[in-house]
């Protein structure tokens, strides 16, 4: 068994003596028997920090070391530089993520629904959500700019019945893109349909944002569910949801993008409504009673 030693050297105490600081250390190496014996610990500690650089910071010990390796380990190797992992999952709610990064903290969390990006992130143990915040927003602007570079002239240029696309816009569409979608290459498939149905002033109807309402699993919707007066309710309200559903994929927002330049160039399938089967197939549909025979078969 290894054990991670938090040394807090002498530099972090400018105001104690050393006298006092090695006698706590000496405590905490006695607790967890890192030495065979401690009682000649202290003196040959006090003379030799006089000639050895001062450090701080996380040292790997091994239990029942003896002097001399100890005194290695310490003043000779580097600190060990812990960090966390910390994965940002595609698909998550906003919501669930917030809880487990505020357990995580210890501090209340609440993420930026525009500027989180799902990836794994790296951050030190010292730091804080805000430095965390920073990375995913920094990595969120950099994959934006790719997106823009190899799709240009569409966010805040592309509009549909004459509003204006958004980045926003982009990122919510995506969402629930990312949700409703049973693989990546369905992703562009439902884009479409869902494009059409903006252009043409169609409900989205999306099952995903009902469940996301009610915050229950993905199930077989009854009336009751897409009754309810809710603003994430697509089956009443015509248009796109106040935010976005979860943290949406690189490959969903791309896929949303490449169905918006294939309406640019008139090279959009004609489809407006999919399903999926209990094996996960998907049926595309150009009209609703197309769709219902498709729901029926």
């Amino acid at each position: 068994m290894k054990i991670l030693f938090l040394l807090l050297f002498f530099g972090l105490f400018p105001g104690k003596n050393k006298k006092a600081i090695i006698g706590s250390f000496k405590n905490y190496i006695e607790k967890y028997r890192i030495l065979h014996k401690t009682s000649y610990f202290a003196f040959p500690f006090f003379v030799i920090s006089f000639f050895m650089p001062e450090k701080q910071g996380l040292f790997l010990i091994q239990p029942h070391q003896n002097f001399l390796s100890l005194l290695f380990t310490i003043f000779q190797t580097q600190p060990f530089q812990e960090e966390f992992k910390i994965q940002i999952i595609e698909g998550h709610t906003f919501e669930n993520i917030e809880i487990d990064l505020s357990n995580f903290f210890k501090q209340n969390v609440q993420l930026d629904r525009f500027e989180t990006f799902p990836d794994t992130y790296f951050i030190s143990y010292k730091k804080q959500f805000k430095t965390l915040q920073k990375k995913m927003k920094d990595n969120f602007e950099k994959k934006i700019k790719i997106l823009q570079t190899e799709f240009p002239h569409i966010i805040n240029e592309y509009k549909i019945n004459g509003k204006i696309f958004k980045l926003q816009d982009l990122i919510i569409l995506a969402s629930i893109v990312e949700k409703e979608a049973a693989t990546e290459n369905d992703m562009l498939l439902i884009s479409q349909c869902f494009l059409h149905r903006l252009h043409q002033i169609i409900n989205l109807g999306s099952c995903a944002t009902i469940c996301y309402a009610l915050k229950i699993k993905p199930v077989k919707l009854k009336y009751k569910h897409i009754a309810i007066n809710h603003p994430y309710n697509t089956y009443k309200n015509f248009g796109l949801p106040p935010g976005p559903i979860c943290v949406p994929s690189f490959k969903a927002l791309k896929s949303v993008l490449q169905a918006i330049y294939l309406f640019q160039t008139k090279k959009q399938l004609p489809f407006k409504y999919f399903y999926y089967n209990k094996f996960k197939k998907l049926f595309l549909a150009k009209s609703l009673n197309e769709h219902l025979h498709n729901q029926k078969s």
